[in-house]
């Protein structure tokens, strides 16, 4: 359904029902009332959850060269229908409107791996502190052990990049004192030359540093 843009299982009363039957493998598309069912079984107990988890470990596994980098943001998916929702601010809109709050992560291509869904918006700070950050210890393959960082005080876990809102100095001061996680943001409210000095940074010859997310210096 996901792959035919097919929003809703009652849409499928509308669709031919033999040329969808052949995506699955059977001579016709199951009746709605079948199809309702069985997304109840395979939803239920947190089911599509861990299927979820498999695929980001798995996407991660399978090309690590795009995991030491990871770009984090939110965005406001509107709800249109009648249903009480909390109401969320939508800056393209500058109006606050009902609708949920995602926070995807993605690789260093920008491909997803995995959203959180917030119905009430906690902020991303906290959602990075309980629920991202900690996932993302779990599956990001190729981090270094504690003796490597121990050795190492530059070394990090990873990098994650962020949308200038989230700008919070404490914030990224307590991810590198406490795994340690690197933080790219765009400085807010900054004269242009006077929050990084050039001569802070030193050029870096190693290969495959940017692939791996991970810089000796």
């Amino acid at each position: 359904m996901a792959l035919c843009r097919i929003k809703t299982v009652e849409n499928l009363r509308w669709q031919p029902p033999g040329e969808l039957g052949k995506l699955l493998g059977l001579d016709r598309v199951p009746e709605v009332r079948c199809l309702r069912k069985k997304l109840e079984i395979l939803s239920a107990d947190g089911a599509a959850e861990r299927w979820g988890e498999l695929l980001s470990k798995k996407w991660l596994k399978d090309n690590p060269d795009l995991s030491g980098v990871l770009y984090v943001d939110g965005h406001v998916r509107l709800y249109g229908g009648n249903e009480n929702m909390p109401k969320q601010y939508v800056s393209r809109e500058r109006l606050c409107l009902k609708g949920v709050m995602d926070f995807w992560v993605n690789d260093k291509l920008g491909q997803p791996l995995f959203v959180v869904r917030n119905d009430v918006n906690p902020g991303m700070l906290e959602v990075l502190r309980k629920e991202i950050i900690p996932r993302l210890l779990k599956e990001v393959p190729n981090q270094p052990s504690e003796e490597m960082l121990s050795e190492n005080q530059l070394l990090h876990r990873f990098i994650i990049v962020l949308d200038r809102e989230v700008y919070s100095p404490g914030f990224f001061k307590e991810m590198w004192d406490k795994y340690p996680i690197a933080c790219i943001i765009a400085g807010k409210r900054t004269l242009q030359g006077s929050f990084v000095k050039q001569k802070k940074f030193d050029r870096c010859s190693q290969d495959g540093c940017l692939q791996s997310g991970n810089c000796n210096g």
